[in-house]
C-alpha cells in the first residue's frame, strides 16, 4: 500500500507525472497511477486556489479522501465520467462540487 497525494491544481487522473506526489504537497514524482491498494489524498497543499480534477481515464484506488479545501481559497470540483472503481472509503468536503457522472463503484 502506498499513499499517493494529489499536486498541482487541476488536471486528469491519469497524468501520474503532473500531478501524483508520494508526500503532501511534494513534488509529482510518480510514474504510475494509483492502484486498487493504494490510499489517494487531495488536501490543503494540493493547490492553493479552486480546482478540478478530471476522471479521464478508469481510476482505481482503496480510499478515494477529500481532506482538506484548497489552502488559501475556492473549493474543489470533482469531475469527469470515467469508472471510479473504490476498495475503501470515500470522503468528499463540505462545499465541494461534484460534476462527475461516470459510476463510482466500492469494490471492497
Amino acid at each position: 500500500m502506498a499513499n499517493f497525494y494529489w499536486v498541482g491544481g487541476s488536471g486528469n487522473t491519469s497524468d501520474a507525472t503532473n500531478h501524483w506526489a508520494t508526500v503532501s504537497g511534494g513534488a509529482p514524482n510518480v510514474a504510475n497511477v494509483p492502484t486498487s491498494a493504494d490510499d489517494v489524498h487531495w488536501d490543503a497543499a494540493s493547490n492553493t486556489t479552486a480546482y478540478t480534477v478530471t476522471v479521464d481515464a478508469d481510476f482505481t484506488c482503496r480510499d478515494l479522501m477529500f481532506d482538506a479545501a484548497p489552502s488559501v481559497s475556492g473549493t474543489i470540483t470533482f469531475a469527469g465520467s470515467a469508472l471510479v472503481l473504490c476498495y475503501g472509503s470515500v470522503k468528499f468536503l463540505s462545499g465541494m462540487l461534484v460534476t462527475h457522472t461516470g459510476q463510482l463503484r466500492f469494490q471492497a
